[in-house]
């Protein structure tokens, strides 16, 4: 790079190499976002300009780098045959004044390049190289990038900011790396211009140099041409992918809607352009950005398009990271709102009893009666509070993986005769005849107090929702195919039902089968979560063994014997707020 050397003083400045700032840096800088679709109508308009001089190439070439790059200036050095000097064949920016430049090798960062056969990045490169101050143009950071013809390093394309607010960055770096390899064979081509086979020839190095696939179609939509790099992506051939045959290397669900918008645009003739997801070689789908302008000859008559394939699969996989990333955080947030709403509702409820009620016990003429009654009420609504305060705490241990278990020999038998016996007054309250049929094993282990708090909750909500009818408990022991012990408890009763699309939901927290639920019947929609986490954390789980809306449910609970070669209880589950919920239950 540089000027006319007729007047330059000859540089008593040695190079340090340990100076030089290497490309490397750049891994320290934050890239700027791809602009795919800009890189693509560049590569376009070099596709356009193939029959052009090679210098009116190159030209075009640092005019997309300088505008890709967002660059000052952009050029391209050349050596001479002689191999001793450089000569600037191209320039755009603020440096094009010295396009025909020539500089001694030994002088110009250009020759610093092709000596380590790398590109490099330069700050201040007057530093090394004094001349560069009789620009009169600072160049305060130069990006360098070298190509070769057959081998050999025969020059350089580079940018330049003149503004110390600038840096390039790894991107920069890329869309140098791709424009080398035009550069590369814009040069070789210029050797290949006798005969129209070598226009041909040279028609197809260039393109197949481009990182970009190229496609030609004729004036009826008939794809004519592919570069080399779709038969390498695909792994396909030019008999099963010419003409029409390329649709199907698009994704099913993507390729009705590729297929109209390039028929719309071969009807309309004007600018196409649509991502889709392309089958690789190795049968795996990728994003890519396909466009496309319209091929109009001096006479103004179409002949089809010209357009280039991008891969975009990593920006597009983010933005899709990024929406499900959104989607779950709204939907956390719309399940927080949930949880206090309805939190809110089931704490204050008891509360204001409980209030009520105290002030009254305050009046000294009071009868004994009232007093007993209130009194009773306060228990009743405190008890009811403290149920809700501790499913809430057991929640929390849950979800942290802190539940702590009790492991111990126990009778399910005398457990299950509990819960009917705590429960039968509710039940007789609610003119619901509440049977149990207990047939467990005599022993098992495990934590006592979670299957109590699991039973009470089953049957409380069978009879909870069952306006009338009954609430039958059977329990009976049964054998894993491991050979491992089980104790079961089906809980069927005649109540509400559930609808069969909520069948899982109900085990979501603050889920009820049907949002008018929590208003007939109340309640947090934390009960069946809690439970079904409990379950699985005694080696067991929750299941809806059959259920008919206004007939009723079954349930069964499963806990594994702990004594019967099991492994460990499985720890318990964390909540996944990702779960939409939409009902309370």
């Amino acid at each position: 790079m540089g000027p006319s050397n007729d007047n330059l003083r000859n540089s008593s400045v040695q190079i340090s190499l340990d100076e030089v700032i290497a490309t490397f840096e750049l891994q320290k800088r934050k890239s700027k976002p791809a602009n795919y679709e800009a890189e693509a109508q560049g590569f376009r308009e070099l596709g356009e300009c193939l029959a052009l001089a090679t210098d009116d190439i190159l030209q075009k070439l640092t005019d997309v780098a300088l505008r890709l790059c967002q660059a000052h200036s952009a050029g391209i050095s050349l050596v001479d045959p002689d191999g001793q000097n450089f000569r600037w064949r191209a320039i755009s920016g603020q440096l094009k004044r010295f396009l025909g430049g020539k500089l001694p090798r030994s002088f110009s960062p250009c020759g610093e390049v092709l000596d380590q056969k790398k590109p490099l990045l330069m700050q201040a490169p007057e530093r090394f190289y004094p001349y560069i101050t009789e620009l009169g143009v600072a160049i305060e950071e130069v990006l360098l990038m070298p190509f070769s013809q057959n081998g050999k390093l025969i020059g350089t394309v580079w940018i330049a900011f003149h503004s110390k607010n600038h840096q390039f960055d790894l991107e920069d770096l890329r869309i140098l790396n791709s424009l080398s390899h035009f550069a590369s064979a814009a040069v070789q081509s210029s050797f290949r211009r006798d005969s129209a086979e070598a226009a041909r020839a040279h028609f197809r190095e260039l393109v197949d140099n481009s990182p970009a696939i190229l496609w030609i179609t004729n004036t009826h939509g008939r794809c004519t041409y592919l570069s080399r790099q779709w038969y390498e992506v695909t792994g396909r051939t030019a008999a099963q992918d010419l003409g029409f045959g390329w649709i199907e290397n698009v994704h099913p669900e993507d390729r009705e809607s590729t297929k109209q918008v390039f028929i719309r645009a071969n009807e309309e003739g004007g600018k196409v352009s649509i991502r889709y997801r392309l089958r690789q070689r190795d049968g795996e789908y990728r994003w890519v950005l396909d466009s496309g302008l319209p091929r109009i000859n001096p006479e103004g008559e179409f002949l089809g398009y010209i357009g280039t394939v991008v891969d975009i699969h990593d920006q597009v996989e983010s933005q899709l990271e990024l929406k499900r990333a959104k989607d779950e955080a709204e939907k956390a947030n719309s399940l927080k709102s949930a949880f206090l709403a309805n939190m809110s509702h089931e704490i204050r409820t008891p509360l204001s009893a409980m209030i009520g009620y105290a002030d009254l016990l305050r009046d000294p003429k009071l009868s004994a009666e009232d007093r007993e009654s209130f009194i009773e009420i306060l228990t009743r609504n405190g008890k009811g509070l403290a149920m809700i305060i501790n499913d809430i705490l057991d929640l929390s241990k849950v979800e942290a993986g802190h539940l702590h278990l009790d492991i111990a020999e126990t009778n399910p038998h005398k457990i299950a005769a509990e819960v009917v016996s705590l429960l039968r007054v509710k039940a007789q309250n609610l003119q619901l005849d509440l049977q149990s049929g207990v047939s467990t094993p005599a022993r098992i282990t495990t934590d006592s107090f979670r299957l109590k708090q699991i039973l009470l909750n089953l049957i409380g909500n069978a009879i909870k929702f069952s306006p009338e009818g009954s609430v039958h408990v059977r329990s009976f022991g049964r054998k894993t195919e491991s050979g491992q012990s089980l104790v079961c408890f089906e809980i069927k009763d005649t109540g509400i039902g559930i609808p069969q699309n909520n069948l899982e939901s109900i085990f979501e927290m603050f889920v009820q089968a049907d949002s008018s639920t929590a208003r007939r019947f109340g309640g947090t929609g934390l009960g069946l979560s809690l439970s079904r986490r409990l379950a699985r954390a005694l080696g067991g789980d929750i299941r809806v063994l059959s259920s008919v809306e206004g007939q009723g449910t079954t349930f069964l609970l499963e806990i594994l014997d702990q004594s019967s070669g099991a492994q460990k209880p499985a720890p318990a589950l964390r909540w996944d707020y990702s779960l939409e919920s939409k009902f309370l239950r």
